[in-house]
């Protein structure tokens, strides 16, 4: 008997169909022959959320899909067929053709959404003598396989990295940080210990800097400070070409952020206009405030005649940074629990309960350090096939890809993987015995942090804070308490964070000015007041017990002095790479600086908190801007701000759409693309994973 050839259109959408019924491949070791539509390197903020949403979108066919109407002469198996819209002009919800040679049945499904644009249309087939019915790209209701892959561990079960009881300093917001004490330990299982070759500008001496190692990365370690980048940030942003400009404008910005919020009720009636109501990412005011140094220090703010705005984030396309000081808002539940990226977004894919569709073909795999992406040899420009990883037992493992490998690794991890891959400045490469794919200079250069120093208070009368009553293993019977009323009842001051407002400023032309004002020029200055001790206690000890405290960090936003570098050791890809940022390296920027510790001391001087706490860091080792330059360059004053960003900066090393310049299918998305960033940049890395998850899926 004659076999007659399908049509390469309807194999496709068969094909498509079958793959879908398919069940999620769950946790299954990979071999070298295992291949996905996406990989996305690192499960971090922007990564979690980018890899969520590429794997629950309905994949779209390269081409439309043709169906045979009428009389079909093969041999085949049923075949469904998915439109949104009326069928050839039928109204009825199912149409079935039989063919009379092999009793094939071809069925239609129609859902009545009378959309032009989706309705199916019936044209001519002369070669068949049949009539066929083209049927919209977009309803092949299949999933992309996404594979994301991860070096840490997971922080939602317990492993050999984590133990069970440790599970909680990811997910109880009142005591962030403490996993490995604000990751100065360099040996710690959730942080990569990186360190800068300079803390500025001491030659040699080495400081650590803080980079999750996890799922979640940074965002279940962090304090959860939620701020929209400011208008002039995305004005910035913007300002590389019109193509940029139509992506990345404020306006789109503020409706991207939208787009991924979920603030809870007090919070909208508080900020209406400012936030979203329907996105993964829960936002809030604090859920419990702490009494006594909220209070004081907002009122010696209103002593000093400072401006006191709202919310830090603004109405409609704002935004944030504007000036004055505002409640914080933190990406907290209305249960009191962090709400990050891998928990809101991942771990749903994760937990198969009974809405999990299983035709969902997304992979998480943990203790996967990526080494190289895989480049098709003489391919011009360059295509990456896959990338290589070590598992924790030392196996190397290839894995393939069909359409994009995507960067999420970070703002040293991502240009150390291209460098690594031989894609960044060809001398260096060279140098170190890269091979070279691809030379583009930019890779691995203008890295940046908000440069930080801390001004710490004693409280004269020993006022407590609660935080001592946590992080203290002394007090057991507190702790459980609050861990109950955390987990039970899902109050207490474990469900916040003890930093109740942040101000923005700009030095020297908005340092006060109309509460709410929009910065041109946006932030250079942060100042977050903090209920908890820290720094050194003044000679001769406390005056009070207990001995207890606050600190105000000032934060540079914006920096003058050159970004600075990451850097390949060796061609070893297990070699640590070298980071240099150098920190103030620009006299301006010592300068700004030393105006926010002004405007602090102006702060801590009125009679609200003077009557009540004294200075104890750095007390007279700063009466002027030369002492204050010293001890700041010099003298050990400065600290990290842990905000770091830059490394494969838009417009240089990524297009608008965040693709790397001159490789054909290889995009970076997260803080490594920012070139400018005046907030804490927690939301907006956030922003950046949905909105590369939205170019790739072409709906920008």
């Amino acid at each position: 008997m004659r076999r007659h050839r399908w049509s390469p259109l309807v194999v496709a959408l068969l094909g498509c169909w079958i793959r879908g019924a398919q069940s999620d491949p769950g946790f299954t070791s990979l071999s070298s022959s295992d291949e996905y539509d996406y990989v996305v390197v690192g499960a971090g903020t922007a990564g979690s959320i980018l890899a969520a949403k590429l794997a629950t979108t309905h994949k779209r066919s390269e081409q439309p899909f043709a169906v045979f109407g009428g009389f079909i002469r093969t041999d085949a198996l049923p075949l469904l067929v998915v439109s949104t819209g009326p069928v050839a002009g039928h109204d009825h919800m199912q149409h079935k053709f039989n063919s009379v040679n092999s009793h094939v049945q071809v069925e239609i499904i129609m859902s009545h959404l009378h959309s032009p644009e989706h309705n199916a249309k019936v044209i001519s087939a002369s070669e068949t003598h049949c009539s066929w019915m083209l049927v919209d790209h977009s309803l092949c209701r299949c999933w992309y396989k996404v594979l994301l892959l991860e070096a840490g561990p997971r922080t939602d079960v317990a492993g050999p990295l984590l133990s069970e009881a440790e599970l909680k300093y990811f997910t109880v917001p009142g005591i962030w940080g403490q996993r490995c004490v604000y990751n100065t330990q360099l040996d710690c299982t959730t942080d990569w210990g990186f360190v800068t070759t300079t803390a500025p500008p001491r030659t040699g001496v080495h400081s650590t800097l803080w980079f999750g190692k996890n799922t979640g990365g940074s965002g279940t370690q962090n304090a959860m400070q939620y701020m929209h980048a400011a208008r002039a940030d995305f004005e910035m942003w913007s300002s590389f070409g019109p193509e940029y400009e139509k992506i990345w404008n404020p306006s789109a910005m503020s409706k991207a952020f939208k787009d991924m919020e979920s603030a809870i009720p007090a919070l909208q009636a508080n900020s209406p206009h400012t936030y979203g109501t329907d996105g993964p990412i829960a936002v809030s005011a604090p859920l419990y405030k702490q009494p006594g140094f909220r209070d004081w220090y907002k009122e010696a703010w209103q002593q000093a005649g400072l401006p006191l705005v709202n919310d830090q984030n603004g109405p409609n396309d704002e935004l944030g940074g504007r000036l004055g000081l505002a409640e914080d808002k933190f990406n907290i539940d209305a249960n009191g629990r962090r709400s990050d990226t891998y928990t809101t977004c991942v771990l749903p894919l994760l937990r198969k309960g009974k809405h999990h569709d299983k035709r969902i073909k997304f992979t998480l795999i943990t203790g996967a350090t990526v080494t190289k992406i895989v480049f098709r040899d003489g391919s011009d420009p360059p295509v990456a096939t896959g990338v290589r990883y070590i598992t924790t037992s030392g196996n190397e493992v290839h894995v393939k890809v069909r359409k994009e490998v995507v960067l999420s690794a970070g703002t040293v991890m991502s240009p150390t993987l291209l460098l690594q891959s031989g894609v960044g400045p060809a001398d260096h490469l060279e140098a170190v015995g890269v091979p070279v794919v691809l030379d583009l200079p930019g890779v691995g250069t203008e890295v940046k942090d908000h440069s930080t120093f801390t001004v710490n208070y004693l409280f004269k009368g020993g006022e407590r804070i609660y935080i001592e009553d946590v992080i203290n293993p002394e007090k057991f019977e507190a702790n459980n308490e609050l861990y109950f009323d955390h987990k039970h009842h899902h109050k207490g001051p474990l469900t916040s964070v003890a930093i109740p407002y942040t101000v923005y400023m700009r030095y020297p032309d908005y340092m006060e000015g109309e509460a709410g004002t929009i910065i041109p020029l946006g932030p250079n200055l942060e100042i977050t007041p903090t209920a908890t001790q820290g720094g050194p206690t003044p000679p001769g000890g406390c005056n009070s017990d207990p001995c207890t405290g606050f600190r105000t960090p000032v934060l540079l936003t914006q920096q003058k002095s050159p970004g600075g570098t990451v850097r390949l050791r060796s061609s070893d890809p297990q070699d640590r790479p070298i980071i240099n940022l150098n920190y103030l390296s620009a006299d301006e920027d010592v300068q700004v600086m030393y105006q926010g510790l002004l405007k602090a001391r102006s702060v801590i001087a009125q009679s609200a908190l003077s009557e009540r706490a004294y200075e104890s860091y750095p007390q007279n080792r700063v009466t002027s801007y030369e002492t204050f330059k010293e001890l700041l360059v010099h003298g050990g004053m400065f600290r990290k701000g842990g905000h770091y960003y830059g490394g494969c900066t838009l417009g240089d090393v990524v297009d608008h759409k965040l693709r790397v310049k001159g490789l054909a299918n290889v995009r970076v998305a997260d803080a490594s693309v920012i070139p400018q960033i005046s907030t804490r940049p927690q939301g907006t890395i956030m922003l950046i994973g949905a909105v590369a998850a939205d170019l790739i899926l072409h709906h920008r």
